[in-house]
C-alpha cells in the first residue's frame, strides 16, 4: 500500500494495474456497443423541457453495460451513472464514475467530438480512467491513466505537458456563455467580449471530457470547464495530472488545487451518491504555467449564466 498524505493509503501497485485494466476493457466493450448501434442511433428522450438536452439509445445501451460489467467485476463498488438517478445510498471507498457517452448533442447531430468517460474514485479521489474517442477528427482513441502511472493513448505514454520538448498551442477552450460568466483581469475589452488576446483563440466543444483529452495532449493550450457534473470531470482530470498538467477549482471566489471531490465533516466521514451526483465545480486546467496564468487573471462575475 501507498500512502496519499497523512490519512490515505491507497491500493497497492498491482490492485491498480487490475483496476486500469477492467477500465480500459469496460471501455472497449462500449466501443463495440457504438459501432453496433451507430447506424441505428435515435433520440429517445430529452431531460428538459426545451428539448435541448437530448439522451439517444446509445447512452442508454452503453450506461447498462458499462453498469453491469462493474457489478460483475466489483460487487463491492458503488456506481454512478449520468442516466441513472438511483436512490440516495451510502458508497463504498470506490466509486465509479461514468458517462455513457459525453457530447450527446454532438453525437446525435453527427458532429465527431464526443467520449464515453469512465472514472473510479477511491475516497473522492481519481485513481483510475478511461476515455474512450471513437470517432473524432483525431481517429479512434483509448485515453488511459492510473495514479501516479501516467497516461497513455493506446498503450503509448503521452508526452509531458511541462517538458520543454512538448510545445503546447495557443487555443483554449472554454464554456459555452464564458464571457458572461467570467472577466479577465486587466483585460480592458471584457465587457465588450471583443478581444481573446489574454489566453489566446477561444473554443467550445460541446463535450467536457473529449475537451480535457485535448488539454491533456496540448491541443488546447489551457481550458475553463463549468457547468459539468462529476461523470464529465471526473477521468479528464487524472488524465491532466496524468499527464504533467494541472487543475484547480473555484472555491469562495479563489482559485485552489483540485484535491477530491468530497471533504467528508470530522462528524461524518461517510459520503452519499447525491452528494457526488450534485457536485458542481468550477474548473481551469492545463500545463502549470498556463493554470497558474489563468488563476491569475480569469475572476467569476457576481451572476454567471449556466453553460453547457
Amino acid at each position: 500500500m501507498e500512502w496519499l498524505g497523512p490519512m490515505m493509503i491507497l491500493p497497492d501497485n498491482a490492485d491498480m494495474d487490475h483496476l486500469l485494466e477492467a477500465s480500459n476493457a469496460f471501455a472497449s466493450g462500449a466501443s463495440t456497443i457504438l459501432e453496433e448501434l451507430l447506424p441505428m442511433k435515435e433520440i429517445v428522450r430529452y431531460k428538459d423541457a426545451n428539448k435541448s438536452d437530448p439522451v439517444t439509445n446509445v447512452d442508454l445501451r452503453i450506461e447498462d453495460y458499462l453498469k453491469r460489467e462493474i457489478s460483475r467485476e466489483f460487487p463491492d463498488h458503488s456506481i454512478i451513472a449520468e442516466e441513472t438517478d438511483d436512490q440516495t445510498i451510502e458508497c463504498s471507498d470506490f466509486v465509479w464514475v461514468i458517462d455513457p457517452l459525453d457530447g450527446t448533442k454532438n453525437f446525435a447531430a453527427g458532429l465527431p467530438f464526443y467520449s464515453v468517460s469512465i472514472g473510479l474514485l477511491y475516497l473522492g479521489i481519481p485513481i483510475i480512467g478511461s476515455i474512450l474517442m471513437p470517432d473524432s477528427v483525431m481517429g479512434s482513441g483509448l485515453y488511459s491513466c492510473k495514479l501516479g502511472g501516467g497516461a497513455y493513448l493506446n498503450g503509448e505514454r503521452l508526452g509531458i505537458l511541462n517538458s520543454p520538448e512538448h510545445k503546447v498551442s495557443a487555443l483554449s477552450v472554454v464554456p459555452s456563455g464564458f464571457r458572461q460568466s467570467f472577466y479577465m483581469v486587466g483585460d480592458s475589452t471584457r465587457s465588450s467580449g471583443s478581444s481573446n488576446r489574454s489566453f489566446g483563440e477561444l473554443r467550445t466543444m460541446g463535450s467536457i471530457a473529449s475537451e480535457m483529452v485535448l488539454v491533456a495532449r496540448g491541443i488546447f493550450g489551457c481550458g475553463i470547464f463549468s457547468g459539468g457534473h462529476i461523470w464529465d470531470v471526473a477521468a479528464g482530470i487524472l488524465l491532466i495530472r496524468e499527464a504533467g498538467g494541472e487543475v484547480m477549482i473555484l472555491e469562495n471566489d479563489l482559485w485552489v488545487r483540485f484535491s477530491g471531490f468530497t471533504t467528508p465533516s470530522q462528524d461524518d466521514d461517510t459520503v452519499n451518491s447525491q452528494s457526488l451526483r450534485d457536485w458542481g465545480g468550477i474548473l481551469i486546467a492545463g500545463p502549470e504555467s498556463n493554470a497558474q496564468y489563468l488563476r491569475s487573471i480569469v475572476r467569476p462575475r457576481k451572476k454567471r449564466i449556466k453553460s453547457r
